[in-house]
């Protein structure tokens, strides 16, 4: 059973880790009891690695190097304290080239808003913005990086994203010149999608695009998640 959960998950292009498989066992075993002998607890994450170790389906993590001193890890408390937004590139299936913009609650890690652009330019970026606020409402601040549509701060300008915030009360931030580790809960959201689109025939159009966003949005929102103790970021 564990390594059917597996499969699916990794077929779907979701997580399939032990942690993802246990949160997908425990979902399965509360809709009908009757897959799990009663009585008997559900598996360990250890023992669920055994498994797959077992049948060879255990990724081997390369060591990872120590962390600098000095670095510091942040999690905003509260829902709409802090937005992190940025964008990706698709190919679309003519082999044109689209662009995702994405942003991301930094408490909740809810998909905010995803949505499929022609470039990363001001009036998609804004129209993005206003879609998450229409469904969320404001956030405090808008943390970016310093792509010249969202801001122009440090080349001594202000762009008309952080002047449209700047007006509703929002405050925009930006990460540190070549510290994309600032934005690493968006870098974190874009591979999660980046991985289920590939799992996917390519969008021939935005509008195609669009539709596989929303699909995966309202699927992400709705799904538990370990980082969030196993609540949903909805």
């Amino acid at each position: 059973m564990l390594i059917t959960i597996r499969k699916q998950e990794a077929d779907q292009g979701w997580d399939y880790g032990a942690d993802a498989v246990l949160m997908r066992l425990e979902e399965q075993v509360i809709a009908d009891p009757t897959l799990w002998p009663a009585g008997q607890p559900l598996p360990s994450r250890a023992t669920i690695n055994r498994v797959f170790e077992a049948r060879g389906q255990l990724e081997k993590v390369p060591q990872r190097k120590p962390r600098r001193r000095g670095g510091r890890r942040f999690q905003r408390d509260h829902v709409n304290s802090l937005w992190q937004f940025d964008g990706f590139e698709y190919e679309l299936a003519d082999g044109t080239t689209a662009v995702v913009l994405q942003l991301t609650d930094d408490c909740s890690r809810t998909d905010l808003a995803l949505q499929a652009a022609v470039s990363e330019n001001g009036t998609d970026i804004w129209d993005t913005f206003c879609v998450a606020v229409e469904r969320y409402g404001l956030p405090t601040q808008v943390l970016t990086d310093n792509g010249s549509a969202f801001s122009g701060r440090r080349r001594g300008w202000i762009s008309d994203f952080e002047h449209y915030l700047y007006t509703l009360g929002v405050e925009p931030i930006q990460a540190r010149v070549s510290h994309p580790q600032t934005c690493g809960k968006n870098e974190r959201a874009h591979q999660r999608v980046q991985k289920w689109l590939k799992r996917r025939a390519s969008a021939r159009t935005p509008d195609d695009l669009q539709d596989l966003l929303d699909t995966y949005r309202d699927d992400y929102n709705t799904r538990r998640n370990m980082v969030l103790d196993k609540l949903t970021p909805h």
